[in-house]
């Protein structure tokens, strides 16, 4: 039988999100008599895919899968989250490998148990994009940058609040007003891309002001480096300023500073005896054009004999110098908008996104830091910024399969959204989709992965596989309007569509970094959902009534793939023949069967195979005959 090529493993002594972890098979405790049931994917178009799942139900009779009992032989690992894997060989196939149908984390565990009926636990698993549904709301792109990094000592973004969102817990900055001067926590303008205010700091004098002060959890010590980094906007003064510092309880400070011409120095000073152990200063008065700046020191300690310390400006190296080490080893206080108490140089202008390392920072997370907090990535394809947001949220490279995307996006300002939220709005301005495939990966399809592809498989329509067809209203949509994050709101109305089936309007936000785009992603929707067509809504397969030579093919078949129907009853269907895209399905495993209803969505009115217009293409380049509308 097709299932005798079916295993179930689960993952019990390992972090859900392990990536290789110890597999343990319990297909033998698998109830197939009661099925197993997955779905994946979206049943129509126009819908967002959703969470993948999968139900089973699992012998309990010894109590192995009763969460908290001592003698179960996977105790203490019976809890909600662990990872399950369904999986499929081909039994008539002796050289065939293990492929997954289906990876995600079981939700619970229940027991059930009647007078005379023997124990079992009917367990749902879901996939990742559930657990990335839960994952914490987004703050801002800076923000999330400079949090993505290891060995975050304190980071202070000071665009609302005074408090350190390091995941080590860090005092806040405390404000230590000077007898004259102003400080007001949201009179500044920050950075571009985090949409908030941050402190303006107006001191009277060098000498007169306010600083912000914290002292640190744990000091920051030499011997395994350390970095920090602020963003600056100078107001301009009449002699040197320092912009934020580190500090030890002996007077050595480190500071980053800025002349009175504009030029950024650091250096190591004792503020006891007022000489620098070393000194960095920028060729060229960069301060002066009263744009914001990043500003990052690195120290890298090789051996305990030899520091080399590098000076960053807007993530490029500006100055370097290699040392004997610091007469201190350790910083404990962080200073912001002025120096160490004995040398304060209060600092007119506005500050934020103050962060230190317990490490020294490579140059391309120096530079990362840099284009985070200016363009924010503006410019790079929906698959690269999908891969940074996922990254955000913990999914590493090998966790995801991404196709290359066509379209280019803008900045957007990423506070308070949610991670798959943002991810979806990707795929929306691609024209593509986002959801987790069958190995666990998310996965994103771009806008012209199913239309350059032939259909994978036939299905032999009957009244016995229950074909479903429809021509339904509520698909359709004749005025569009695109939202495009930091641009023009596009409308475009199909005003025949309206008069034969009253308005049906929806929104949509893009984040295409071109109004173009916008107009593009508006007429396409019109295009493909102005009028209804007769569609194909749904095919039921039997896998197991199928010749045994067909059963891998047709198990690899899945979400955005082709599929022919053929030999369809005319009676009731428009055409003989039809070709669509599996827009989702599911599958129910049972003893001597395996059934998959595929929901499908049509290429064109006419149920036909087609592709897009494709310049000089002798059979795809005749527009309106051979090809359909797609961008």
């Amino acid at each position: 039988m097709i299932t005798d090529g079916l295993r179930v493993q689960v993952a019990f002594e390992a972090n859900p999100d392990a990536a290789s972890p110890t597999w343990t098979d319990v297909t033998r405790y698998v109830r197939l008599a009661s099925g197993i049931s997955i779905t994946r994917g979206r049943q129509d178009a126009r819908s967002q895919p959703s969470v993948g799942t999968c139900a089973m139900t699992l012998d309990n009779t010894d109590g192995r899968f009763t969460s908290g009992r001592a003698s179960s032989p996977y105790s203490p690992w019976v809890i909600p989250g662990r990872k399950l894997r369904v999986q499929w060989k081909d039994p008539n196939d002796g050289g065939a490998s293990w492929t997954d149908r289906f990876v995600g984390h079981v939700e619970s565990w229940p027991t059930t148990q009647g007078p005379t009926t023997a124990a079992y636990t009917s367990i749902n698993v879901v996939d990742r994009l559930a657990a990335l549904g839960l994952a914490d709301e987004l703050r801002s792109v800076p923000s999330q940058e400079i949090l993505a990094g290891s060995n975050l000592a304190a980071y202070y973004p000071l665009n609302g609040d005074l408090g350190s969102v390091a995941e080590a817990p860090q005092e806040s900055l405390m404000v230590r007003p000077g007898p004259e001067g102003t400080l007001d926590l949201q009179g500044g303008t920050g950075v571009p891309t985090d949409g908030g205010a941050s402190p303006l700091f107006t001191p009277t004098s060098v000498t007169t002001g306010s600083v912000l002060d914290a002292q640190l959890s744990s000091a920051i010590s030499i011997a395994s480096g350390r970095s920090v980094r602020g963003s600056v906007r100078w107001a301009g003064a009449a002699d040197e300023r320092i912009a934020f510092a580190l500090s030890d309880i002996y007077g050595t400070a480190l500071e980053v500073a800025v002349s009175a011409a504009g030029a950024v120095t650091a250096r190591a000073r004792n503020t006891w005896t007022g000489t620098d152990e070393w000194t960095l200063t920028t060729p060229t008065n960069i301060m002066a054009d009263g744009g914001t700046h990043s500003l990052t020191v690195t120290e890298t300690n090789s051996g305990g004999a030899t520091q080399t310390v590098r000076l960053y400006v807007d993530g490029i190296e500006a100055a370097s110098t290699s040392t004997a080490p610091l007469s201190s080893s350790s910083y404990s206080f962080v200073h912001v908008g002025g120096g160490a108490p004995r040398s304060r140089a209060y600092f007119p202008g506005t500050l934020s996104h103050v962060a230190v390392w317990s490490t020294p920072l490579s140059p391309t997370r120096v530079a990362d830091h840099h284009v985070a907090c200016t363009t924010g990535w503006a410019g790079e394809r929906t698959d690269e910024r999908i891969a940074r947001v996922a990254s955000w949220v913990g999914v590493t490279p090998a966790e995801m399969a991404l196709d290359v995307g066509a379209v280019t996006v803008g900045h957007r300002d990423t506070s308070g959204a949610s991670p798959v939220g943002v991810m979806q709005d990707l795929a929306v301005t691609e024209g593509g989709a986002l959801l987790v495939d069958r190995s666990g990966r998310v996965q994103f399809d771009w806008r012209r992965h199913r239309t350059l592809q032939s259909s994978i498989l036939t299905v032999i329509g009957s009244d016995d596989n229950a074909v479903v067809s429809n021509a339904d209203l509520r698909d359709v949509v004749n005025d569009v309007s695109v939202e495009r994050s930091g641009g023009a709101t596009v409308r475009k109305v199909d005003a025949s569509s309206v008069q034969q089936f009253r308005r049906r309007r929806i929104s949509v936000t893009t984040a295409a970094d071109t109004d173009a785009q916008a107009i593009a992603t508006a007429e396409y929707l019109l295009s493909r959902f102005a009028y209804p067509r007769p569609e194909i809504q749904s095919v039921s397969v039997d896998v197991h009534t199928l010749p045994s030579a067909q059963h891998a093919a047709t198990l690899a078949a899945d979400f955005g793939d082709k599929i022919t129907i053929s030999s369809l009853p005319t009676a009731s269907l428009p055409f003989g023949t039809y070709v669509a895209y599996i827009e989702g399905y599911t599958e129910t495993l049972g003893p001597g069967t395996w059934t998959t209803i595929y929901f499908l969505s049509s290429i064109t009115a006419s149920g036909t195979d087609t592709r897009p217009w494709i310049l000089g293409d002798a059979t795809y380049s005749v527009l309106g005959s051979t090809t359909i509308p797609a961008y």
